[in-house]
């Protein structure tokens, strides 16, 4: 069991924001003129609410979880949520870069600043909310963990 070793609970730190953080740094500097093209509004919201599925994909890597899938292999479980937040990572940083640039555009142009300033708003309360509820579900038990 990772997290039974000496430095399994230090494995959180560089172990999944790291990767987390570099494919969020991928996403971002994927965020060219030509990937803005490609990517429409309603893509990144059908895609972002479907990457809700990560959680119990996320869960299937987790030893404390009820739904554990990789039996004694704690490393390729490891490596597994590895991926996982990279790629939750790349299209992070994708997708919120893409619609914080598309979102002004879509009101008149004397709405912009206030359209701009609502984004960030929405954006840090979501930033808020989602790490509120990642810490409420490890405190509580919530689905195993």
């Amino acid at each position: 069991n990772l997290g039974g070793t000496v430095g399994g609970p230090w494995l959180a730190s560089p172990g999944i924001i790291a990767p987390f953080n570099f494919g969020d740094l991928i996403g971002r500097l994927a965020s060219t003129k030509a990937a803005t093209k490609f990517f429409s509004m309603r893509f990144c919201f059908i895609t972002s609410i479907l990457r809700w599925i990560w959680l119990p994909l996320l869960l299937l890597g987790s030893s404390h979880s009820s739904i554990y899938a990789f039996g004694d292999s704690y490393w390729s479980a490891y490596a597994f949520q590895i991926f996982l937040y990279v790629i939750l990572g790349i299209t992070g940083g994708l997708f919120s870069t893409v619609t914080m640039g598309y979102g002004p555009l879509l009101v008149p142009q004397e709405d912009r600043e206030a359209a701009a300033a609502l984004m960030v708003m929405f954006l840090f309360l979501g930033l808020s909310t989602g790490s509120t509820f990642g810490w409420a579900m490890g405190n509580n038990h919530w689905f195993g963990l």
